[in-house]
């Protein structure tokens, strides 16, 4: 099988070279470059066919070069310091992978399988009614995670996607907030939001969005705006896997929330470079694009019923805030 390489476009410096012949091999003993980690880890029979390799450097290597059996693109993140490897294609369920990294200490590799994430349903059907939460808290948030911090730190519920219709190649989907029952019920305070026509013929894959969903948190509300999700139902339809998201965050809801000053807050984020920029709604300089992944959503045993307005359902025992959603 032929093996795929993309060289690093960016010219970042972090080990020196090996003095006099520029065709002989990199000098090991010079390079203070390390691999502190990999996702997936070494071993990893877990690994979702859809999801990026990753290499983290304890600093930055303009010759590191991922070699793998599959195709794939090859950027960098966090300054360089993480070699992002994501392959062209999905990558076969339930198959072990080898991928390496060359680069001025040497050339290791890791060994990883990927999970049952990718099998056919074995009852698209059986999916109408079924219901999943994910908690935003178990994310990983690689783009402006400073804010992501903070959305975990204070984030109090939950968020339910349940399948509310199914029509040949397309699903319709419901998104609501849970309460904070174990297991997690409908929370009947909060808004539901329908997204119609879920384009499913790639299934188990599915994506959907733009769209918003609102989650209480501490002294307030936080709204995700322009929220696009990916996710792979497992092949039971049990849980969802591989989920990940990009949203764009209204700051000054964030402050309200955490009781921090919207203008410190956007100069907090600039120094972790996620400065703030128009809001979608009003062009105001206070809104943040932010992404996530590395998320599950295991299904719960509840059927979300659409509420069109927060605070309107008899069955809300809460109080509306001030400005409610």
């Amino acid at each position: 099988m032929p093996r795929f390489t993309l060289p690093l476009l960016l010219p970042l410096v972090a080990c020196t070279p090996q003095a006099g012949d520029d065709t002989s091999p990199p000098d090991t003993q010079t390079c203070e470059v390390g691999i502190e980690g990999t996702f997936p880890v070494d071993g990893a029979t877990d690994a979702y066919y859809r999801g990026a390799v990753e290499f983290h450097l304890t600093a930055a290597d303009p010759t590191a070069t991922v070699i793998a059996d599959f195709p794939g693109e090859q950027t960098l993140r966090d300054d360089g310091l993480t070699v992002v490897f994501t392959p062209t294609a999905p990558l076969e369920p339930q198959t072990t992978y080898e991928v390496g990294l060359d680069y001025c200490r040497g050339a290791p590799t890791i060994s990883f399988t990927t999970s049952t994430y990718g099998l056919p349903i074995e009852d698209p059907l059986a999916l109408r009614g079924r219901t999943w939460a994910y908690d935003l808290r178990n994310a990983r948030f690689y783009e402006a995670g400073y804010l992501g911090d903070l959305l975990q730190t204070f984030a109090e519920r939950v968020g339910l996607v349940s399948v509310v219709g199914i029509q040949g190649d397309a699903i319709d989907l419901r998104l609501a907030v849970a309460d904070d029952n174990e297991p997690p019920g409908q929370d009947f305070c909060a808004r539901t939001v329908d997204v119609t026509a879920v384009d499913f013929s790639a299934s188990p894959f599915l994506a959907f969005g733009p769209t918003s969903i609102e989650f209480n948190a501490y002294l307030g509300v936080i709204t995700l705006h322009d929220m696009m999700v990916r996710t792979t139902v497992a092949p039971d339809g049990a849980s969802l896997g591989g989920m990940a998201l990009a949203a764009v965050i209204d700051v000054r809801s964030v402050s309200e929330a955490v009781d921090m000053d919207t203008g410190e807050l956007c100069e907090l984020l600039e120094v972790y470079g996620a400065p703030c920029e128009p809001c979608p709604e009003d062009s105001e300089p206070f809104c943040v694009s932010t992404a996530a992944d590395q998320l599950d959503a295991m299904e719960v045993p509840t059927r979300v019923e659409r509420i069109l307005e927060a605070y309107a359902d008899p069955r809300c025992e809460e109080e509306p805030t001030e400005d409610p959603p």
